[in-house]
């Protein structure tokens, strides 16, 4: 009996022009978040070295505008989309998909409720995508933070003057920040 059933599923699907979607090879999940922190590290490693080099106001302008064309070179050095987004975004450009914005909220309230966040992958269009959660530090809230606390006057005017409508501050210590999204493709993993 369930051999017919199976059967029978087989001949709709094919009916139909459906295929089965692949399963998600085991080790996916640690191959992106191997891409993550290759990414989180060369940004972060620019970063520091901006802020050793000029301070907050300096380690800001670097990132206005080197931190996509760091995101970009890794993507493009690993063969794997590498990306960025937040509910809570500073460039538009990192503005959370609906699909991300329902992992961010998650993750949310998992922190909240004590939890560490767990990162996630899935297929979607046939890539497999991981989300891995981009927690905030001391170094973070230099740009991220409460305005008149860790936040400088002078770096809180710049973020207003390049971002008038900026969403990515107010945060504190251990708080989602966003994720790093990771597109890979089948080919990445031995079948």
């Amino acid at each position: 009996m369930k051999n017919l059933k199976s059967l029978i599923l087989l001949i709709a699907l094919l009916f139909f022009g459906c295929t089965p979607e692949k399963p998600i090879p085991d080790e996916a999940l640690a191959k992106g978040k191997e891409f993550a922190l290759t990414a989180k590290k060369a940004l972060g490693g620019q970063l520091v070295a901006a802020l050793g080099q000029g301070g907050t106001e300096y380690a800001f302008a670097y990132c206005n505008v080197e931190a996509s064309g760091i995101t970009d070179s890794i993507s493009h050095s690993t063969g794997v989309k590498i990306s960025r987004a937040s509910d809570q975004y500073r460039n538009l450009n990192n503005a959370a998909s609906i699909d991300e914005l329902e992992y961010i909220k998650r993750t949310k309230r998992s922190v909240a409720n004590g939890l560490d966040p767990e990162p996630e992958i899935k297929r979607l269009k046939n890539k497999l995508v991981g989300y891995y959660p981009i927690m905030t530090n001391g170094m973070c809230l230099q740009c991220h933070g409460t305005s008149g606390k860790e936040l400088l006057a002078s770096v809180d005017k710049k973020i207003k003057e390049l971002y008038p409508k900026d969403q990515a501050t107010g945060y504190t210590i251990n708080e989602l920040r966003g994720i790093w999204v990771i597109e890979m493709t089948d080919n990445l993993f031995s079948n």
